[in-house]
């Protein structure tokens, strides 16, 4: 679902989006009265669940306003066809897991597509036990003020004022670190899986990112290592850009994964770079890499000659950053059965 770019001149609600974009999680919430009395009465009728119909209901309601389809993206706004609707799933052992559905359709269709999400969720959740390794995606603060703002934006302020985005930057690093708290000792994760950015070569010299950014970058990393060994430091390579590596070259983490064809580093390379420390990769995660598009022959072949070059001690073999969602999930099993036959 692509967005339509808004063009907002003489638009009566540009002071709202100008007022709005400066903030980091802008939302707004209107709380109405309904009579949804022939609602349930329909679904008591033909033996309905009630809140999947009441879900479809007000999605589809929410869908047919254009303006509750827009969205702030940077220092654009932009318009979704539709926007899928997102609720939680209460578990048997009281905690939850969250569902997203496409109510765009027919009832008809939606009500059993939409009871399979939920127990597929259900199962998801149910299946992340016993030998698996769970880990949490949580951004670096660096990266979290970006998302709530735009790049340009955070560079033009650090830039005029460096102070304030340091104080921003601390402010938020309590929040992310509170969150890699809970989720080791409530969610009951193994660890997280922490993504810094920011350190392309054409962004900030090493000097400048250790004065500006590692700070809020190492006051999350050390508060997660209080409650977990199992922390994995991901140097991502979402630009395509080379990154200043060294900058995280001292992270306190128990693995390290980066984008080993960005940076032209391998993981043998990589382990001695980063003081033997554990290292998590060998695979380009972009829909151009063999990953996505390689033969079963051609994905074995390479993942054969991966762990012959880097050995078996502390390399977990992955891919350089998140795999495409439309990636063949076959292509993944023949790297486990390749790797199982050795």
């Amino acid at each position: 679902m692509e967005p339509r770019l808004l063009d907002l001149t003489g638009d009566p609600r540009r002071a709202h989006f100008d007022y709005f974009r400066t903030m980091a999680n802008p939302y707004l919430s209107v709380t109405a009265n309904c009579d949804i009395t022939p609602l349930r009465e329909k679904t008591l009728r033909e033996g309905l669940p009630f809140f999947l119909p009441l879900l479809y209901c007000a999605a589809n309601a929410a869908n047919d306003v254009p303006e509750l389809r827009r969205r702030i993206r940077g220092d654009t706004a932009v318009e979704y066809s539709q926007c899928d609707s997102s609720h939680t799933v209460a578990l048997p052992d009281g905690s939850y897991c969250y569902c997203r559905l496409n109510c765009r359709q027919p009832f008809a269709r939606f009500l059993p597509y939409a009871q399979a999400e939920v127990e597929r969720a259900k199962a998801v959740k149910a299946g992340l036990k016993s030998d698996c390794l769970v880990l949490y995606n949580v951004f670096a603060p660096f990266s979290s003020i970006r998302f709530g703002t735009s790049d340009e934006l955070v560079m033009r302020h650090l830039r005029e004022d460096p102070k304030a985005i340091e104080y921003a930057l601390d402010v938020i690093a309590q929040d992310n670190a509170l969150l890699c708290e809970k989720l080791i000792t409530e969610a009951g994760i193994d660890g997280v899986y922490y993504c810094v950015q920011g350190g392309e070569k054409n962004r900030f010299t090493p000097d400048e990112y250790r004065r500006y950014i590692t700070p809020s970058d190492l006051k999350v990393l050390e508060h997660a290592n209080r409650f977990s060994g199992y922390n994995v430091l991901h140097c991502c390579g979402w630009a395509g850009i080379p990154n200043n590596l060294e900058v995280w070259r001292d992270y306190p983490a128990a693995a390290i994964n980066w984008a080993c064809f960005i940076e032209n580093m391998g993981l043998c390379e990589g382990k001695e770079f980063f003081g033997g420390k554990c290292v998590l990769g060998g695979f380009d995660n972009r829909a151009t890499g063999l990953m996505y598009n390689g033969t079963r022959e051609e994905i074995q072949e390479f993942t054969r000659e991966l762990v012959q070059r880097s050995g078996s001690t502390g390399v977990m073999l992955g891919a350089d950053c998140t795999l495409p969602a439309t990636v063949d999930v076959n292509h993944i099993q023949w790297v486990v059965d390749a790797v199982s036959a050795l």
